[in-house]
């Protein structure tokens, strides 16, 4: 079911696509003629077991999904006429969603985390494309309060943890390894 049709979705995010565009998804049919694969060196692989089928659920559910965030440009959910699944560090991952407010590409990795390639190095952004919804709902609804950033540094691979009162909890339904 194509997420713009999920009555199950948050409220929230429900929200958030109340200004979404859906444009035609690719066909299941076309992504098994086309779908190939290629290496970290550019290399033909063949295609890794139950890679068709995550790009067929992917475009299934977001496929043509269009909605604004920040500015002018929105984010762009689909595989758009390409079927090519990429090994890099992570993972095999295919192109499938634009960030508009960056405009910069994010890939899927087959278990639906999402991949941003920064400084170099590929990094899961999101745990789910979902997640990913729930934070850009998230931030649609608080976007124009007034807001205070605060950072800490920790090791790589640790979770962060915050000894001061009056912030506000973890938002796990919103929270992904990016934003810990």
């Amino acid at each position: 079911m194509h997420i713009l049709d999920d009555p199950c979705v948050s409220p929230r995010v429900v929200a958030l696509l109340t200004r979404a565009r859906r444009s035609p998804k690719m066909p299941a049919d076309r992504i098994r003629v086309l779908a190939r694969a290629q290496t970290l060196e550019g290399n033909e692989a063949a295609v890794p077991p139950g890679a068709v089928e995550a790009m067929i659920r992917f475009e299934e559910r977001y496929g043509g999904l269009w909605y604004p965030l920040l500015g002018p440009n929105g984010m762009e959910h689909g595989l758009n006429g390409e079927a090519i699944i990429y090994l890099n560090t992570d993972g095999w991952t295919f192109p499938g969603i634009l960030d508009g407010d960056q405009t910069w590409p994010v890939d899927v990795l087959l278990d639906e985390r999402t991949v941003m390639t920064l400084a170099g190095r590929p990094r899961v952004v999101n745990s789910s494309i979902l997640q990913r919804l729930e934070a850009h709902a998230q931030l649609s609804q608080v976007r124009d309060r007034p807001h205070v950033t605060f950072g800490i540094a920790t090791e790589p691979g640790r979770e962060p943890t915050v000894a001061a009162t009056g912030l506000p909890r973890l938002d796990a339904e919103a929270t992904g390894p990016a934003d810990r």
